[in-house]
C-alpha cells in the first residue's frame, strides 16, 4: 500500500504499533489487514446499536420539521461525504418523484455536512420538487426520527456495518440499501432490497 500523505503515515504507524485492533465489520477488517502483517492482532466484533424508546412521536417529529403527517417519509442516516453516495440517492429520488402518485413524499437526510455537501445541496435544488428534500444535519434523537419514517435508505458505495441500517432495523423499518459488504453483512445475503 502506498503511503503518500501525513494522515496515512500516522495511520500506518498506529496500526503497526498497537497490541490489538477491533474492527466492527468485514470491510474494516480487510482494510486494516492491508496495513499490518499480523492479522491475529485484529478481532472482528460486529457493530450494534442500543435500542431506546423514541422520545417523540411521528407527529411531533414531523411537526417540528414542518412536514405534513400524511407524508410518505424516506430517511437516510449518513454524513454527507463522497463515500456515502448521496448523489445516486438524489438521482433515484428525482426519478421516483417523476413516477410516483404518492402525495407529499419527503426525503430526510440526517448527517453532518461533509466534504461534498455543497455539490449535493446543488443537486437537491435541481430535482423536480426540491422542497421534498430536507437536510437535517446532526440529529441527537435518532430513535424518534427513525420511528417517524416509512422507509430507510442507504446508498453508500462502501460501508462497515452501518448504523444507518442498524438503527432503522431496530425500529422495525423497511430498508433499501446499496450492495456493499457492510450492508449485506447487516441485512443478510438473501435480503431482497439490496441493489
Amino acid at each position: 500500500m502506498s503511503i503518500n500523505n501525513y494522515r496515512d503515515k500516522i495511520l500506518w504507524f498506529a496500526l503497526r504499533n498497537t497490541s490489538g485492533i477491533i474492527s466492527n465489520s468485514i470491510d474494516g477488517y480487510e482494510f486494516i489487514e492491508k496495513y499490518i502483517q499480523k492479522p491475529k492482532k485484529i478481532k472482528l466484533i460486529n457493530n450494534g446499536v442500543k435500542i431506546k424508546q423514541p422520545a417523540l412521536s411521528r407527529e411531533e417529529i414531523l411537526s417540528q420539521l414542518d412536514i405534513p403527517t400524511s407524508s410518505f417519509v424516506v430517511l437516510k442516516i449518513a454524513n454527507i461525504t463522497k463515500y456515502k453516495d448521496h448523489k445516486t440517492l438524489l438521482l433515484a429520488w428525482n426519478q421516483f418523484l417523476q413516477k410516483t402518485s404518492i402525495a407529499n413524499p419527503r426525503l430526510l437526510l440526517a448527517g453532518i455536512q461533509g466534504d461534498n455537501f455543497h455539490s449535493i445541496q446543488e443537486l437537491a435544488y435541481s430535482v423536480d420538487k426540491p422542497e421534498s428534500i430536507h437536510f437535517l444535519g446532526h440529529v441527537e434523537d435518532i430513535n424518534s426520527l427513525t420511528q417517524a419514517c416509512d422507509l430507510s435508505v442507504l446508498s453508500s458505495a462502501k460501508e462497515g456495518v452501518p448504523n444507518g441500517i442498524l438503527e432503522p432495523m431496530a425500529a422495525g423499518k423497511a430498508i433499501v440499501a446499496s450492495k456493499s459488504t457492510g450492508n449485506i453483512q447487516a441485512l443478510g445475503e438473501q435480503y431482497k432490497y439490496i441493489f
